[in-house]
Formats: structure tokens, sequence, C-alpha cells
């Protein structure tokens, strides 16, 4: 996904978020550290209780780019020793923190970041067929379940919302998860246009939906029943309509510049490698 598409769809949301908060308006700060898709590292709240997985997301960006700038991008025993070694920022702590060994800072983002490298290495091992990749999956794969079996109880006694309801559902939606990729990849379905399109606004349908839907819901107030059918059903054809609207106004323009401008950096390169060399190999 091209980082502009990513910034001026984000600056969309965090704006009709604002627009829809219930109660006072958020202060400018907010609103700008919102902007930074990391509000929380500047002591500000996130404006929607779903835009979170954006700072993931941006974390694991910079990972990637520091393993592509190190050539490891598709070294599978790299990218397992970074995965295992984010499984243990987490679990380390939490076991520490039990056996009232240390008082260390808990957070989850090294089991979200994790669980992104087991979806690389899925890539690298089914399509791209790199050695050794599949087996680093089981054993991630693995990991991942015990580190998350190991910090629910943890997580659940102190209502931190990682673990919800149980470990149950969260170890359901992983497997879920990896099941749900591997039929994909081996029988190569659904090919449908359909989804291809909805695959297209996906990302502003992630942005957007909760703030459609807080919109529709002030004017059609949900009652507990039968009439709620309805309601669901505008909610969701509005935020299909509405993050149309955003791909093909924002996001598609944004995507085509960054090509643009990406396409003319490569151009700059042999020329400033000309320079550098005092001539050329021809």
């Amino acid at each position: 996904m091209d980082h502009l598409e990513i910034a001026s769809a984000f600056t969309l949301a965090v704006l009709t978020a604002t627009a829809w908060v219930s109660g006072e308006p958020p202060a400018t700060a907010t609103v700008l550290a919102n902007m930074t898709m990391a509000p929380t590292i500047l002591g500000q709240p996130w404006l929607s209780p779903i835009h979170w997985t954006l700072f993931v997301e941006l974390v694991f960006y910079l990972l990637v780019a520091l393993l592509f700038s190190a050539g490891a991008l598709r070294r599978v025993g790299v990218l397992l020793a970074v995965a295992l070694g984010l499984i243990a920022a987490t679990v380390l702590p939490v076991t520490l923190r039990i056996h009232g060994l240390a008082n260390l800072p808990v957070q989850y983002l090294g089991l979200h970041l994790a669980w992104l490298f087991v979806g690389l290495l899925l890539r690298l091992g089914m399509v791209e067929r790199r050695r050794g990749a599949m087996e680093a999956v089981l054993l991630l794969v693995l990991a991942q379940g015990g580190a998350v079996l190991l910090v629910a109880d943890y997580s659940l006694a102190r209502a931190d919302l990682f673990v919800i309801d149980g470990r149950i559902p969260v170890m359901s939606a992983y497997a879920l998860a990896v099941a749900t990729f591997w039929i994909a990849v081996r029988a190569r379905r659904p090919r449908s246009m359909l989804l291809a399109r909805i695959g297209l606004i996906s990302y502003a349908m992630y942005l957007l939906h909760g703030s459609v839907n807080v919109a529709i819901y002030r004017l059609m107030p949900l009652t507990g029943s039968m009439p709620d059918a309805l309601t669901m059903a505008i909610c969701t054809l509005s935020t299909l309509v509405v993050s149309w609207m955003v791909y093909m106004r924002i996001e598609r323009p944004m995507i085509r510049l960054g090509r643009r401008l990406s396409r003319g950096s490569a151009d700059r390169i042999p020329r400033a490698d000309v320079v550098a060399t005092g001539g050329s190999n021809t």
C-alpha cells in the first residue's frame, strides 16, 4: 500500500472521527497526535477505538524497511529470529510480573507484530517457495499460540482488552486466519471481481465504517428489534459507497502521485551513480 494513500485516507478518517466524536470536541493536540498514527506515544488518546492497529502496521513497515535495507527481508532465519524476539518482548515482562521478580512494563505490540511475520513467512513459503519457510511458520505459530495461552489470564485479570472473552476466541481466530490463507493459496480461490473491488476499498472501509455507522445511528437509533436489520443494511451500503468515493477521489490519486514520485527517484539514481564514479560502464 502506498504511503501517501495511507496518510491521506487516515487524515480524512481522523477529521471524520473528530466531527462525530461524542461529547465535547477533542483538543487540537489530540487531533494532531492522531494524524501521526502514534498518539499514545505523544500522551494522547485515539479518536477511534479501531485505529490503534494502524500503529502496529506502521511499526511493521519500519521493521520491513530495516530488513530490506539490510538485505534480510527474504532470509527465513532472520525473520524467524526477529519474530521470536518480538514474542519474547511480551512474554518475558508478563512472566516476571506473574512471579513477582520484576515490575517491567507490559505491551502486546510484540505479539501483534510477530503475527504479521507469520503472514510474511507464509507468503515466502507458499508463493515464493523459500526453503525452510513453512517450518518457520509452524514454529512461529506454536510459539505465538503458547505465548497467548501464557499471557491470557494476566490480560483478563487486568482487563487490558488484549484477551477479551477468553483463550478460545483468540486461538480460534489465529487458526481460522492461517487456514483461510492456506486454503485460498492452495485452491487459488475465490476469483471474484466483486471481492477484488471490495479489496480496493477495504482500507477506507476499515477507517470510516465506525464514523459512518455513528452518523446513521443518530438518525436511526438501534432498538434491539427487527427494524435494526434495516439500519445495519443501510450502514453496510453507506460504508461501501463512502469508501468507494474516498478510494476514487483520495486514495487512487495519491497512489498515482506516489508512483510518479517513485519513478522520478528511480530515474535519478543511475545519473547519480555516474557522477559519483566519474563515468559510465559503457
